[in-house]
């Protein structure tokens, strides 16, 4: 029997520029074998060039890159930033920092 073990691919960028490039394979990004389309995006809101919303806003904009989920991970969690982000197309919306241990622990009696 064959077992299955996907081994994803994580690209990290550092601004909101820089994941343009990737998504549209520019300059450094453009070697897809390098740097294949991503099927995900984790954003954080906080970031140089283009702030997370803006990066949402260039996305949805966009028909080639709308389709791809975005998840926000941040730590500006006021519900105006995160009715915002799901305005802008986000599918979910984690608040920083992210512990999943207490998260995975069973509530109950």
């Amino acid at each position: 029997m064959l077992g299955l073990h996907p081994k994803p691919l994580v690209q990290t960028v550092t601004s909101g520029q820089d994941l343009k490039d990737c998504l549209d394979g520019q300059g450094r990004f453009a070697d897809r074998e390098a740097f294949p389309y991503p099927s995900l995006i984790m954003l954080d809101l906080r970031m140089p060039a283009m702030d997370g919303f803006e990066v949402m806003a260039w996305l949805k904009s966009h028909s080639l890159h709308a389709a791809i989920p975005v998840i926000v991970l941040s730590a500006f969690d006021q519900q105006q930033n995160i009715r915002r982000a799901y305005q802008l197309g986000a599918r979910t919306f984690l608040s920083k920092p992210v512990h999943p241990k207490a998260s995975a622990t069973p509530s109950g009696p």
